[in-house]
């Protein structure tokens, strides 16, 4: 079954009214798992002429990064996930995003439209779980312009809750050696970028995004969420890794995005690129985020 939503621009006061109506009703419901699976959700959108000019400014990157594969959808496909997570009975302080892979297709021209879709549910032990997400974004003409995976985990069941999934030891294991994964590029032999990361790049980002989670745009949210400074919206790193990369003219149309740690905004962290494999780290020298980027077609 598929359902048509009507996703307001976002920066419009309708969006802003659609975005925190769901966010609040999700953050004040009892966390649970409902049995039925979520239908696939589908919404329109309108892309703009200055998106890739905004994006730049939004994630503190020159005009060189404007050919990035940014997702400009994300405002879309944010509400769609999150009629999902309603639809499932999720609680969204549960959940933490692991992972992203996209893959463009053709270019994008004109009116698109966006399907986001649950495709995995998988136990990791008695008390949580790994959710499996896709997207689809067709133009006019039927053509697949991007598809995106997310994993995001999530805690916070009693066992019954999830005992009818199916149990995955392996990649349970994987999830705990990601918690301690170190750096594994050689910064003195590898290419090494500067990232900035401005103190208010969570909001900024929220504006051309529609992710205005009050951990990512407020100091004061923050620290509700125990963490000393704004954390980057996990969709932002990605795009920042892109647009950094496509500064130097790196032309990416694929990635595989681990999310290794939280990103706390006001920092100038270091992207290390070796060939396909590209690594962020921060000011310290800890793992943020690892993947794999490529030029393949979907």
């Amino acid at each position: 079954m598929t359902v048509q939503v009507d996703v307001p621009p976002v920066g419009s006061w309708s969006y802003a009214a659609c975005y925190w109506g769901l966010a609040l009703s999700n953050l004040l419901t009892r966390h649970r798992l409902q049995a039925r699976v979520p239908p696939v959700f589908e919404a329109r959108f309108d892309p703009g002429a200055d998106d890739g000019p905004r994006w730049c400014e939004a994630l503190g990157l020159d005009d060189e990064a404007v050919a990035a594969p940014f997702v400009y959808a994300q405002s879309v496909g944010t509400v769609l996930y999150m009629r999902a997570f309603a639809a499932l009975g999720l609680n969204l302080r549960h959940l933490v995003h692991l992972d992203h892979a996209s893959w463009m297709g053709a270019t994008a021209r004109g009116r698109q439209t966006v399907a986001s879709e649950l495709v995995d549910l998988v136990a990791l032990g008695p008390d949580k779980l790994v959710l499996s997400m896709a997207s689809d974004v067709r133009d006019a003409a039927g053509r697949s312009t991007l598809k995106v995976r997310d994993r995001f985990l999530v805690r916070g069941y009693g066992a019954a809750q999830v005992a009818h999934l199916p149990l995955d030891p392996d990649l349970a294991r994987a999830i705990r050696l990601r918690a301690r994964r170190q750096p594994a590029l050689d910064t003195a032999r590898a290419q090494v970028l500067p990232v900035a990361i401005a103190r208010d790049a969570g909001r900024r980002y929220a504006r051309v995004s529609g992710d205005a989670g009050p951990v990512h745009t407020s100091f004061l949210g923050a620290r509700l969420f125990g963490y000393p400074m704004p954390i980057l919206q996990g969709m932002a790193t990605r795009n920042l890794v892109l647009g950094r990369l496509a500064s130097i003219g790196v032309n990416t149309r694929q990635i595989e995005l681990q999310l290794c740690r939280p990103v706390l905004c006001g920092q100038t962290a270091r992207l290390v690129r070796d060939g396909p494999q590209v690594e962020l780290l921060d000011r310290h020298g800890a793992l943020l985020a690892a993947g794999l980027i490529g030029t393949a077609p979907v």
